[in-house]
């Protein structure tokens, strides 16, 4: 409540009287209240209103803990696409593997707030892997790996149908096998198998988005709609072969 002072004669005698006072006024101790406290300063201007608890500050807002770039806020953006040349300061290297080749996503900024005894992985990770894969701390640095498939961490989820997984499996039977070394390896290094993403088509789903690397998720799952529309072959050639056996 706000009270503003008045100095009155009553009698011939000065007297301090105090008048309440509407939101946002001024306290004698020259505070400003909210109006709904029931002190005088800045006890609920500053808690409940856009402070430091639960308003746009620290806490709940805008601030901190669950807005930008930290709790449950938005994904900062990558820093560089390499951490070739080290990483800046207060940022941290994320790397990943395909093929059995690891690859840098570049360097990740650590969340100004903090990660408050939290691990990088625990802090930032979700962000700094894409949420799609599983997140490791190594020397100084985080790990991509694996694919997460729970449906907790996906959204705008289509399943293939009958037509898309026949284009799929034909993609899969005319992808060109090659066997190669990378020219960083040694001459005498085993040879790898696999295919050349200069030969796929671009919207391919076994090239990963950078058209460079192989998404070996969107690979697999191709192979598996392939079984699938083979055995689907399979079970339909096997009723004509019982519908004739029954002649």
């Amino acid at each position: 409540m706000k009270r503003i002072g008045i100095l009155c004669v009553i009698g011939g005698v000065a007297v301090l009287v105090y008048a309440c006072g509407g939101n946002g006024t001024v306290d004698v101790d020259g505070g400003s209240d909210s109006g709904n406290d029931s002190t005088t300063g800045n006890d609920s201007g500053n808690d409940s209103g856009n402070g430091n608890d639960s308003g746009n500050g620290n806490d709940s807002g805008n601030g901190n803990d669950s807005g930008n770039g930290c709790d449950g806020g938005a994904c900062d953006n990558f820093l560089t696409t390499t951490c070739d040349a080290g990483c800046p300061t207060d940022s941290v290297c994320v790397r990943t593997s395909s093929v059995s080749v690891d690859k840098d996503l570049g360097c990740y900024p650590i969340p100004v707030c903090g990660c408050n005894g939290k691990t990088d992985c625990e802090c930032f990770g979700a962000c700094a892997c894409g949420g799609k894969t599983t997140c490791q701390n190594q020397n100084g640095s985080i790990f991509c790996q694996g694919p997460i498939s729970r449906r907790e961490y996906k959204t705008d989820i289509d399943y293939v149908n009958e037509e898309e997984r026949m284009s799929l499996a034909e993609q899969a039977l005319s992808t060109h096998l090659a066997e190669y070394r990378y020219k960083a390896e040694p001459e005498g290094a085993k040879r790898h198998l696999g295919f050349i993403i200069d030969d796929m088509p671009t919207a391919s789903p076994a090239v990963d988005g950078d058209q460079t690397h192989v998404d070996l998720y969107g690979y697999t799952s191709m192979l598996i709609a392939t079984v699938q529309e083979q055995q689907k072959q399979i079970d339909e050639l096997k009723k004509q072969v019982g519908a004739l056996k029954k002649r």
